[in-house]
């Protein structure tokens, strides 16, 4: 983790500009080397460049024009690098532990020159369900004379009843800026042994979103937890193994969310930033997970704007556009000059 603070002349208001340099791996597929930064028909390709070194490049080499340029700023000025933000965002966490306060915060994900002021709490669980190994080909037992238990099929239950939530969260769990509402994904399932083998368990790990309206009283996903712990004993309930033989829940990562009011005063001034540039930027919520909220929470009103397409992050051959990355350069130094110069 890195900070940097340009100081200001006094009096005036303060930014900080911010954005995660840790990356995914580089995974199979790509047709360039995926860590050389190749540039190609006005394109930068390789990890990263979306998600998000070419929002960090456009933030750094915003401050380094206002400041070559001699514009004297009134207001501070943070530069934050942080790491782990691909992994629940701890870095970020060390940077507001720190100590650091401004007045307004960017940070700089991709958002194709778009303006979010909203990013979604992401849980991750593992759900794992018990079963009782056995011949697959034979007959076998009731379970409670010591016959088979196929895990797999417990788990069908599971798997149907998060079907039912997600009709209901399709109608509950929406806000006017975000395309989707928010869902229990499941993203892998592991079971079995062997082909002739009932399965003695079966894991089920999934993704759940949640909307800063739900968090806990600590900022966090305990409440949407409490509800999706619920359903899980519900269900348990209903079948007699699954009643003497409770699946257990494990939560993985709950990587909190945030949202900015459309009236505070600085989404307002970087929409005009970018209307000078002849822009007419959407606002927006960010479906996917963002450092944004332990800023908010912490009473720093933050954006995420950015250059890119956040559509290519984690993909192979994934690339930002030349110009995006200077259209988002020049943004970002004039909301500086006129924010933090004032």
């Amino acid at each position: 983790n890195q900070a940097a603070v340009i100081k200001g002349t006094g009096g005036g208001r303060s930014l900080m500009l911010t954005g995660h340099v840790d990356v995914v791996t580089a995974g199979e597929g790509w047709t360039v080397d995926p860590f050389g930064g190749e540039r190609q028909d006005g394109f930068i390709y390789g990890r990263g460049t979306v998600d998000m070194k070419g929002g960090i490049a456009a933030m750094v080499c915003a401050v380094e024009a206002v400041i070559k340029g001699g514009g004297p700023l009134a207001g501070d000025v943070v530069v934050g690098t942080v790491v782990d933000e691909e992994a629940g965002g701890m870095g970020t966490l060390a940077l507001v532990a720190k100590g650091y306060r401004t007045d307004a915060c960017i940070l700089t994900e991709p958002t194709n020159l778009d303006v979010a002021t909203l990013c979604r709490g992401i849980l991750w669980g593992k759900l794992v369900v018990k079963g009782r190994s056995g011949h697959i080909e034979m007959p076998q037992e009731d379970w409670r004379t010591g016959g088979a238990v196929d895990a797999i099929e417990k788990a069908r239950l599971f798997l149907h009843h998060f079907d039912h939530l997600n009709k209901d969260w399709a109608r509950t769990k929406t806000h006017p800026l975000i395309s989707v509402p928010c869902q229990v994904k499941v993203a892998q399932i592991t079971a079995g042994e062997y082909p002739s083998t009932y399965a003695n368990k079966a894991e089920i790990v999934f993704n759940a979103q949640y909307l800063p309206r739900e968090r806990d009283d600590n900022f966090l996903g305990g409440n949407v937890k409490r509800e999706i712990e619920a359903l899980v004993a519900s269900v348990a309930k209903t079948d007699p193994w699954l009643a003497a033989n409770p699946p257990e829940l494990e939560w993985l990562l709950d990587a909190d969310c945030g949202e900015t009011p459309e009236e505070e005063p600085f989404v307002d001034h970087l929409r005009r930033c970018l209307g000078e540039l002849n822009r007419r930027p959407r606002l927006f919520g960010a479906g996917s997970h963002t450092d944004m909220g332990w800023f908010v929470n912490v009473g720093i009103p933050t954006v995420i704007f950015g250059p890119g397409d956040v559509r290519l992050a984690h993909q192979y051959d994934e690339r930002v556009s030349e110009d995006d990355v200077i259209a988002a350069t020049k943004a970002i130094a004039l909301a500086l000059l006129t924010w933090c110069g004032e």
